[in-house]
């Protein structure tokens, strides 16, 4: 069974099914952004931190049709994000115990991630005691996947939730960091991805992926110094060759 909503959740709304779902058999049932520590966008709180756009997110919890996540940061040494999911693949017909995951690709720089059951309970586990959400709000993803596997004869298995970060993110002076995070129904054609699949193969998967692209500030005054600099000794030299030639 599922665990209640995340504990950083401040409000609650009833359950929405979007109309453009009808084919779409994944529910949600937790999300939440770590902006270096700031665990201000989680569920029905949706978003305290002006650095995390949830525009092209679908925060429904229930039936849900996926989206992306994007995260601005400002200038700014060792900054880090993390997302984590907690979705069921037709949960109607298997409740949240019919999934597995995987992963495809080899993580980028500084990228992580971690797969495992989101009720894996570890009572010196903090600041909620849920060893998955624990990781992920810690900035401590282990590049792990700990979720089960189907036993022998019975498809019932298992519950998975997923994570993915990126740490040691540093924006000079004037510059910026994009993170995105996005969730699909198309698989990723390049970089890192997390796959989550049902176990009933005639159910389609989802898939996490993520990115980082950062934007260079201005170049600092001494450079700008120098660089005038050079300009006016250069053109110095040039204006006393013609007058030296002009004197010839």
């Amino acid at each position: 069974m599922k665990r209640l909503q995340l504990i950083f959740a401040v409000s609650c709304i009833g359950v929405f099914v979007p109309s453009a779902s009808a084919d779409s058999l994944t529910t949600l049932n937790d999300w939440c952004v770590n902006v270096s520590g700031d665990l201000g966008s989680c569920n029905n709180s949706m978003s305290s931190n002006p650095a995390v756009n949830l525009v092209a997110f679908d925060t429904t919890i229930g039936l849900n049709l996926f989206g992306t996540v994007t995260v601005t940061l400002g200038s700014g040494t060792n900054q880090f994000v993390d997302f984590y999911g907690d979705y069921d693949i037709d949960y109607a017909a298997y409740l949240s115990y019919n999934d597995n995951g995987s992963t495809t690709n080899s993580l980028a720089t500084d990228q992580s991630y971690s797969i495992g059951d989101p009720n894996g309970y570890d009572v010196g586990s903090s600041p909620t005691h849920y060893t998955l959400f624990d990781m992920f709000a810690n900035n401590t993803l282990d590049n792990s996947n700990t979720a089960g596997t189907p036993y022998s004869g019975n498809p019932q298995c298992c519950d998975i939730a997923l994570a993915m970060g990126f740490s040691n993110i540093t924006v000079d002076a004037g510059g910026s960091a994009v993170v995105t995070f996005a969730i699909s129904s198309t698989a990723p054609s390049s970089g890192f991805y997390i796959t989550q699949a049902s176990n009933d193969i005639t159910v389609a998967p989802f898939y996490l992926s993520g990115s980082v692209d950062i934007t260079s500030g201005a170049p600092e005054p001494t450079t700008f110094l120098l660089g005038g600099g050079s300009l006016a000794l250069g053109w110095f030299f040039v204006r006393r060759r013609r007058l030296a030639s002009n004197r010839d």
